[in-house]
């Protein structure tokens, strides 16, 4: 399966990718894609066991990364949509053309706005056809903004992108702007004054405070005159009047006369204290958007949130900055990380017995591991401490640092690639509502360092608290942002950020995967004592130790996707194939856990015997049970641990993977033999061994192939594979310390040479 999916991609995602993004592609076409794909994974049969939105979810979440290919389209009308709205020296001709389309074509109610300052849909709020009547490239455009909730949003704009934006029908302006276009001096604005943009609005504004200046339409002064000579107007006054009116309309965050955050909010420095010789990092608190109209619009944002026109107010308090200051040391720690019953803490520590050191224990809501300990630490440092002081951070953990240092480009990204992205947006938030400087440092953890010590022993301490705190992820609606910035985009991230939605709106749960995840949970308590979590399973089926015939067995298996039992016993089987629901030798429902654990004509017994006898020649500490279903499933789970340290053993985990999944393999390609080309009959005990027996020893055989050098990365460590088979080799007495490069074979199995069949 994993090769077909590469050829998916390769061949109908390559081969359509360039003509799609060109002229688009038609549904009807990509319909047949779409069959096709599905076909072509499933290998032509009638009946597909797993829908697409499973196979086309991501694989900690069951799924394969099948190509959607109508998600990839509509990522590539976003790229279609972002070059539109780039607003570059550089704009495509057709963008022009688009806009002047957009601007013909308008409803009977929007005939009455002047068409020189029909500009840009986006960015005004004068409406176009939405209809058949537009042209369908352009509709095809507006639809994925609409989608795909592109508008205009962010914290805060730079003065060059507010004095860029259109002064006429300005998106953000206060509904009087609209009644204010139709005005003899908007009239003469327009038409002699040429006037456009928010900046020509704010410089004709400006002319009212000039010393000479008298609020009358017969001011003499030399801006009036000027304007009288230039532009042939006569009443330059009302003119600039006018333009005080407009800017009025605007709210302080899209006024360039406001002050902005730009103006007082500068890049951070190093001071003598948080120094670049002690490899202190200024957090850089900027809220500013800055570059070109483009980068105010954001794809994919919340529709259940309103975008603030409010302005935070982030001055620093007066004074001169870093004069007083406080370091603090931040932890988180875990435990059971990837784990149901996982619990993960925080800590911050300044000094012994200091009054706000702090611990806190994380509520359920937030996920469970050791980066969102880090980061709770890191917020819990930003929220609790003084405002007045500049802050230290000292931390030993890279992620934390990483998330700061780049959170701008993951929040321009949306977050789409980036775990934890709630919990780091608030942090982000946290650090930013400082109007203090944050410096942050790296230190080595468990080195000596008394405060990275006490961090990491209150983060512990957190731990055995009996009720968790309370994190605060909520973000103020003048300092939080939704979706991707649209410059930001890429296709890739598109069709991520699609997938993404999908899976949100439809899902990848399934009734018959649900119950084997439970029973995998229930197995790996029962015999190891901790609850895996879903993500966890499905990362490990994929394990380096499992060849890919094996990887797709146990994804197929726990999809409960063969073809068996109750699959054929559906009300729209026809009444022969429904008898094929029952097991010809045993008269019971055959389906996989039958198959593998119970059936007397698949050779199970025989099989799960020999896996014993060799299990057993290693002188585990984990007693040989024989595996159910949960168990075959969740061996790639195994953690067998040393009784004296606690430490896994890795040799025998290793070994249990191989054992169980080869053998559980090895018995279902026995019954599709038995069942499908032998016409039901039965194998015989010799040649189950002999079948099992070179199974083994071709795994050995390649485990020794694979610790050669010569293979680079892809090498298998010589100590690991001799952990591994430690106990089970034939006459291992009589072995070389390092016999990786000699053959053998596996002792402890008589193979009989009988071929009567059995049952």
């Amino acid at each position: 399966m994993e090769g077909r999916r590469h050829i998916i991609q390769m061949i109908i995602g390559g081969m359509t990718q360039y003509l799609t993004a060109v002229q688009g592609m038609p549904k009807s076409i990509e319909k047949r894609l779409e069959k096709r794909i599905s076909n072509f994974l499933w290998k032509e049969r009638n009946h597909h066991p797993v829908s697409s939105s499973v196979t086309q979810a991501p694989i900690s979440e069951g799924g394969r990364k099948i190509l959607d290919i109508a998600a990839r389209n509509e990522a590539i009308d976003i790229m279609a949509l972002k070059t539109y709205l780039a607003f570059s020296p550089k704009w495509h001709q057709w963008c022009l053309f688009a806009d002047a389309l957009f601007a013909l074509k308008v409803p009977q109610s929007e005939k009455k706005v002047d068409p020189e300052v029909r500009g840009n849909i986006f960015l005004q709020t004068w409406k176009t056809h939405l209809n058949k009547k537009q042209s369908p490239i352009l509709k095809q455009i507006t639809d994925t903004a609409k989608k795909f909730n592109l508008r205009i949003e962010g914290i805060a704009f730079s003065r060059k992108i507010i004095r860029d934006m259109p002064i006429w029908y300005h998106r953000e302006g206060a509904q009087a702007i609209r009644t204010m276009n139709s005005t003899a001096a908007s009239h003469c604005l327009k038409q002699k004054h040429k006037l456009r943009t928010v900046g020509e609005t704010a410089d004709m504004a400006a002319r009212s405070q000039t010393e000479d200046h008298t609020p009358s339409s017969s001011c003499k002064c030399h801006d009036c005159e000027s304007i009288r000579k230039d532009y042939n107007c006569n009443h330059p006054h009302g003119c600039i009047r006018q333009c005080v009116k407009l800017l009025e309309t605007l709210p302080p965050k899209w006024n360039p006369s406001a002050e902005l955050p730009e103006d007082y909010q500068i890049e951070p420095q190093h001071t003598e204290l948080f120094n670049r010789k002690e490899k202190w990092t200024p957090f850089d608190n900027r809220i500013t958007t800055d570059g070109t109209i483009a980068d105010i619009f954001r794809i994919f944002t919340d529709p259940q949130t309103t975008t603030s026109n409010i302005l935070p107010n982030l001055k620093p308090p007066p004074g001169e900055l870093g004069l007083r200051h406080i370091i603090i040391a931040t932890d988180g720690s875990c435990e059971n990380n990837g784990e149901e019953n996982a619990r993960a803490g925080a800590g911050i520590f300044i000094e012994k017995s200091h009054p706000d050191n702090r611990s806190a224990k994380l509520p359920k809501y937030l996920a469970q591991s050791n980066q969102t300990g880090e980061l709770v630490g890191a917020k819990l440092a930003a929220d609790t401490t003084n405002p007045a002081l500049s802050l230290g951070i000292e931390t030993d953990s890279r992620y934390v640092l990483n998330a700061l240092k780049n959170g701008q480009k993951f929040e321009n990204e949306g977050f789409i690639t980036t775990s934890n992205k709630s919990l780091i947006a608030s942090v982000l938030t946290s650090f930013r509502t400082r109007t203090t400087p944050t410096y942050t440092k790296w230190v080595k953890g468990h080195d000596g360092n008394e405060r990275n010590e006490g961090a990491d022993k209150l983060a512990k301490e957190a731990l055995s608290k009996d009720k968790a705190s309370f994190v605060n992820l909520l973000q103020p609606p003048n300092l939080k942002v939704t979706g991707a910035k649209l410059t930001s985009m890429t296709q890739s991230l598109a069709y991520k950020a699609i997938m993404q939605m999908k899976t949100r709106k439809n899902g990848t749960k399934r009734k018959r995967t649900e119950l084997n995840l439970m029973r995998i949970q229930n197995c790996v308590e029962d015999r190891f004592g901790y609850i895996p979590t879903k993500e966890r399973f499905w990362e490990s089926i994929r394990h380096k130790d499992f060849d890919r015939k094996t990887r797709d067995f146990l994804w197929m298996t726990c999809h409960d996707a063969y073809w068996t039992g109750t699959h054929w016993s559906r009300p729209n089987m026809p009444v022969d194939l429904q008898e094929r629901a029952i097991c010809s030798h045993c008269g019971v429902i055959d389906d996989l856990t039958h198959t593998l654990t119970t059936c007397e004509a698949t050779g199970q017994e025989i099989i799960w015997s020999l896996a014993e006898n060799l299990w057993k020649r290693k002188k585990s500490t984990l007693a040989w049970f024989k595996p159910t279903l949960g168990d075959i499933l969740g061996c790639s789970l195994a953690k067998i641990t040393n009784p004296k340290n606690g430490k896994p053993v890795t040799g025998e985990n290793r070994l249990w993977r191989i054992i169980i999944a080869e053998s559980a393999h090895l018995i279902w390609t026995t019954r599709c033999q038995r069942v499908i080309t032998n016409e039901g009959r039965h194998p015989s005990k010799s040649e189950l061994q002999n079948k099992w027996t070179k199974m083994m020893n071709d795994r050995l055989e390649l485990d020794c192939r694979l610790t050669n050098l010569k293979l680079g990365t892809k090498a298998i460590p010589k100590k690991l594979v001799l952990r591994t088979w430690k106990g089970t080799l034939t006459n291992e007495e009589e072995l070389p310390n390092d016999w990786t490069a000699k053959s053998g074979g596996l002792v402890g199995i008589a193979v009989e040479r009988e071929e009567e069949g059995f049952g």
